[in-house]
């Protein structure tokens, strides 16, 4: 009898705590999200509330054109363009990650930039990454360190 009330508090205890932290993680995002802000913001917000400024039509554009995506160098626009030429058009713009080196996360950074008709209007290579590379944001800013005394 002792054992199956031992287990019953234990079991009791597993659905408190789980109850609890339920109720605790909406209130840390919102954390979590509001720190995010603070510094800088993260990766996937600062993407998402941005506004592009402009876009690329990925059926019409120029190496040179595609080059002014972020994390789009010239091999990559090469790829596009390789790829186009054997589709002929690109139906959706989802095709794109057929290309080799853009996956889920660059897709979801560049969407906001691509077209499939109309024209080019980004006229400038977007400065949002830092190392052409997505889910990083700007470079934070240097800070300069205090002088130690004996300017060690």
């Amino acid at each position: 009898m002792k054992t199956q009330d031992n287990r019953f508090n234990r079991f009791r205890h597993s659905i408190f705590l789980l109850i609890f932290l339920l109720l605790a993680m909406p209130p840390l995002q919102g954390a979590v999200q509001a720190q995010n802000k603070q510094h800088g913001g993260s990766a996937q917000t600062a993407v998402s509330t941005e506004k592009p400024a402009g876009v690329v039509n990925i059926n019409t554009a120029t190496e040179q054109e595609l080059t002014r995506l972020p994390g789009i160098g010239p091999s990559r626009a090469k790829a596009i363009l390789e790829l186009r030429g054997r589709l002929g058009r690109f139906k959706q713009a989802e095709d794109l990650m057929r290309v080799r080196g853009i996956g889920r996360k660059t897709f979801r950074m560049l969407s906001p930039m691509l077209a499939l008709e109309g024209t080019t209007t980004l006229t400038a290579k977007t400065t949002g990454i830092a190392s052409g590379k997505p889910g990083q944001g700007p470079t934070p800013p240097a800070t300069k360190q205090p002088a130690t005394k004996n300017g060690k």
